[in-house]
Order: C-alpha cells, then sequence, then structure tokens
C-alpha cells in the first residue's frame, strides 16, 4: 500500500464517504456492457473509445451547464455524442437505454466485502452525481439501502462543485476532519475535498499518479486495501448526528 500521512495529524475519523459510480461501481464495465446491448456490431475497441471520448464531453458539459438537468439526459446526450465521435452512431432511445441501466452496472469485485467491514466501524455516505433513483437501485445492490446520500439532485448542481459536500457536513453534524472522501477521481471529488479541509483517499482505479498537489491521508489501489488502512485510523466515540 502507499499510504501518505500529511493530513492524518489529530483527524479522527467519524464517518467515509464515497463517490460511487467509477470508485465502488465498475463503471467503464457497466457503461461497456450497456453500449455493447445497444450496438451490437461494435468490436470492443470502439467500445472502449467510446467510453474514453464520453468520460471527456461529460467534463465540458458540466461546465457548460447555466441550470440544472437530470443526470440521465447528461449521460444520454454524452453517450450519443461520443458515440458518433469514435463512428459507431446510437439513436437517441438507444442511449436513453443506456443510461437507464445505471442503476444496475456491476461493483468492483472487492467492494461488498471491503464495505461490510467498514460499515462495523464506520458510518459511510455517498456523494454522487447520479440520479436519486439510479443510486437507491445501485444501493440497494449493494446492501446499503440505509446509507446516507447526497445526489446532483439534492443540491442542484454536479461535482466538482462542493456542495455534495458541504450538504454531507451540515447534515451529518460533523466538521471536515471528522470526514474522509474517498474516490478514484481527483478532478471530480477529491481536489474539491481537499479545498474544503477534508482528508482524502484515492482509490486508483486507473494506475495513473494522482496530481502532484493533491495531499492524501492514504492512497490504495483498491476499496480492500483501504479499508485494511481504514481500520487502524483513529475513530472518536460519538456517532455523527442525523
Amino acid at each position: 500500500m502507499s499510504a501518505h500521512h500529511e493530513r492524518t495529524g489529530s483527524a479522527v475519523c467519524q464517518v467515509v464517504s464515497f463517490d460511487c459510480y467509477g470508485t465502488l461501481i465498475d463503471w467503464e464495465r457497466g457503461l461497456a456492457d450497456a453500449l455493447r446491448a445497444a450496438l451490437p456490431g461494435a468490436d470492443d475497441d470502439h467500445l472502449r473509445r467510446v467510453v474514453e471520448a464520453r468520460g471527456r464531453l461529460e467534463w465540458a458539459l458540466l461546465g457548460e451547464l447555466t441550470e440544472f438537468r437530470p443526470y440521465r439526459e447528461i449521460l444520454a446526450e454524452t453517450v450519443r455524442a461520443a458515440a458518433g465521435e469514435v463512428g459507431t452512431p446510437i439513436g437517441a432511445d438507444g442511449a436513453s437505454r443506456v443510461a437507464s441501466s445505471i442503476g444496475s452496472w456491476p461493483p468492483f469485485p472487492e467492494v461488498p466485502a471491503a464495505l461490510e467491514r467498514l460499515s462495523s466501524r464506520f458510518s459511510l455516505a455517498i456523494a454522487s452525481n447520479v440520479d436519486r433513483v439510479d443510486l437507491a437501485a445501485t444501493l440497494r445492490m449493494l446492501g446499503l439501502a440505509d446509507i446516507h446520500t447526497v445526489t446532483a439532485e439534492d443540491v442542484r448542481c454536479f461535482k466538482p462543485e462542493p456542495d455534495h459536500l458541504l450538504a454531507l457536513l451540515h447534515e451529518l453534524g460533523i466538521d471536515e476532519d471528522e470526514l474522509l472522501h474517498a474516490s478514484a477521481y481527483p478532478d471530480y471529488d477529491l481536489l474539491t475535498a481537499q479545498d474544503l479541509g477534508i482528508p482524502c483517499a484515492y482509490v486508483d482505479r486507473t494506475g495513473q499518479p494522482p496530481p502532484p498537489e493533491l495531499e492524501l491521508a492514504v492512497s490504495a489501489r483498491d476499496l480492500s486495501e483501504l479499508a485494511d488502512w481504514l481500520v487502524r485510523w483513529p475513530r472518536a466515540g460519538r456517532r455523527p448526528r442525523r
């Protein structure tokens, strides 16, 4: 494990929050499988290129939004744009089917057991851009139906805006150093958390190093390794206010 202790200090973790899709849920596999069903003639290379292009297009679109839109709309729109860019066009109905399947996309293999370990020691939370109905389906699949969540629908904006994490702090009644936020995405999540004074955990799903300006409490290869580290992290006796 490549653990970094710059941010631990006197922090006492009460709650571990997660980005969900891409950190807990295997986003690339789920999206590629959904695209495969919608684009039966596309080979694996084309599907991979659609997945990569879609992420870039989403980042650009979120930066241009002037009013809130449901995430399913954003996902469907960027799927259509990416598929067209790669040369495997998909119709509006097909793109909508891809977007509506998100609640059934699979977790990374180690995630269920790691979350079970963590839930026995910490309160867990989710900060997600995905629509509430889809996140609820995912959490039922993971056995986390009662977990505290903040979605883009709740705060009417999308990460990397800080509103998700600010809402978590307020709703759970905890201070910044009582929360650890874990994500595979420095740009969507961790740089924002750092700016707010929240300790950060990087889950390395891509093999890419985090940006040098990101100070991490810990960097882990997967959620199992993160759980190994977290169970040794100091934790206060009180639970967050709900």
